[in-house]
């Protein structure tokens, strides 16, 4: 089964149906064959997410997973990546489908300073100045150590 709900076995005639009722547009749209453009709508993860109708059945799925089945005609067996971070940019150059690690690997942090020590990431005990990185906790001297070290390692912010 796929992340849609199909099984291995219907997934061809899935691919048949969704290239015969929508058309993928160069913007990252969605369009249903006969014109009417898909809205869809915005879940609170950030994505674009609408639902199917298939075999007379619901699917909910993300836009970013039909656009890539569209235009490689084949549905994705992994996580979709957006390059740039942004989760309503579909364009299709600005997807690939990559491992579930290669996709944390580009996870953008919150910007969101800690109230304690005034840095993003960075948190205040008894042991010294903490950083999250890779799963472990790593301590340092002051919190500017603590975030360079943060992100000499990948973390990576985006702008508020």
């Amino acid at each position: 089964m796929n992340r849609i709900g199909i099984p291995e076995s219907e997934q061809p005639a899935l691919l048949a149906y969704l290239k015969r009722t929508y058309r993928y547009e160069d913007s990252g749209i969605i369009h249903r064959q006969t014109g009417r453009r898909i809205q869809g709508r915005i879940k609170q993860n950030g994505y674009l997410d609408f639902t199917i109708r298939y075999n007379s059945k619901p699917y909910k799925t993300y836009f970013h997973r039909i656009i890539w089945a569209l235009c490689h005609d084949q549905l994705p067996s992994q996580t979709i990546d957006h390059i740039n971070g942004d989760r309503q940019d579909n364009r299709i150059e600005n997807l690939r489908e990559v491992s579930l690690s290669e996709n944390r690997l580009n996870t953008l942090l919150a910007w969101e300073p800690n109230k304690d020590t005034g840095v993003a990431g960075v948190a205040v005990d008894e042991c010294g100045y903490q950083s999250r990185i890779h799963g472990r906790n790593f301590y340092f001297h002051n919190p500017y150590e603590a975030f360079y070290w943060g992100i000499a390692c990948g973390k990576r912010y985006r702008a508020s």
